[in-house]
């Protein structure tokens, strides 16, 4: 509510300060890849909703801007212990979707050291040094493509690890020998054509 002179009281006040650094809380949305470098794991994205700006021209209305790319964004592919789901190539490709978020502080120093640093500029939720996108958001217009070849590396895996058990149950001893060769044949009937999809390293 207003004072009689037609100021903003010290409520309103508050409020349109807290508004105006919550608009410029840089925290999560969703982002269009126009770069991937592989050799670094970094992207450059583009954030895929525009900023919305109070206009000067009409009150309680907004325009709307398309926020600048954000560049050296660290892209973030499912990993633990020394393995890691990156698919082969390129990977990421010019206009794919990703989640983009904001860490609160800079995570440079964190990177480069591998553990519990301090940040390097002391600004919070800063594109420019907190940036970083996980992989698999994606819109209603692009749906999941049919797992053809995830069927067929797991069908593959099926057939060896039952032709393991056949080979290895109730072998006696003096059938080594034969176990391997069963082995060796089971091994060899595994192609590589579905696992190329993905790879797998430290």
């Amino acid at each position: 509510m207003r004072s009689d002179a037609g100021t903003p009281t010290d409520a309103e006040l508050i409020n349109m300060a807290t508004a105006g650094m919550a608009a410029m809380l840089n925290c999560c949305v969703p982002g269009e890849v126009i770069s991937y470098d592989p050799t670094k794991g970094t992207a450059v994205v583009r954030p895929a909703v525009n900023d919305a700006i109070p206009s000067e021209e009409e009150e309680d209305a907004d325009v709307y801007e398309q926020f600048p790319p954000i560049y050296n964004v660290r892209v973030v592919w499912p990993r633990a212990r020394g393995m890691a789901i990156v698919p082969a190539g390129a990977a990421l490709a010019p206009g794919d979707p990703v989640l983009l978020l904001c860490a609160d502080r800079d995570l440079s120093m964190w990177a480069a050291a591998g553990r519990t640093a301090n940040p390097q500029e002391s600004g919070v939720h800063r594109w420019s040094c907190g940036a970083f996108a996980v992989v698999g958001l994606i819109p209603n217009t692009n749906p999941f493509p049919t797992p053809t070849d995830a069927l067929a590396l797991a069908s593959k895996v099926d057939a060896l690890i039952e032709a393991l058990e056949n080979a290895f149950t109730g072998i006696p001893v003096d059938g080594a020998e034969a176990a391997l060769n069963t082995l060796a044949g089971a091994l060899s009937s595994f192609g590589t054509t579905a696992s190329e999809t993905f790879k797998t390293s430290a």
